[in-house]
């Protein structure tokens, strides 16, 4: 009983991670030089992958924070330019797999930086 139990645990787990959005996540210049990016499962409640580019860095990431989320879902799945105190920035949704296209796979870093520029020009 235990067995079935595990059994089928492991598959509602191994279903709902299938299933979630896969996107780019990391950074780079903004020249498209990625320097640290790797994919990445996102939770099951990220509906859109981001790229953000502002300042010479372009992030990559889930809609994993909350205010990106609803950004995302005001704008859809496009890109949108925003000038804010003489910085210009591009805000592009997307949802669906690896759509957040990046050149080069690296190693992971923290998504804190995503809310950095997403903040700096869009909210």
């Amino acid at each position: 009983m235990a067995s079935c139990h595990f059994s089928i645990v492991a598959f509602a787990t191994l279903t709902t991670y299938s299933l979630a959005l896969r996107c780019y996540q990391g950074y780079g210049n903004g020249n498209g030089n990625a320097a640290l990016i790797h994919k990445q499962h996102c939770n099951v409640s990220s509906n859109y992958c981001v790229k953000a580019t502002a300042i010479g860095v372009t992030v990559y990431a889930c809609d994993a924070d909350e205010s990106i989320r609803n950004k995302c879902q005001s704008i859809g799945n496009q890109c949108v330019n925003k000038s804010k105190d003489g910085v210009t920035g591009t805000l592009c949704c997307c949802n669906s797999n690896l759509c957040n296209a990046a050149a080069i796979l690296r190693p992971h870093i923290p998504i804190g930086m995503t809310a950095v520029v997403v903040t700096l020009l869009f909210l």
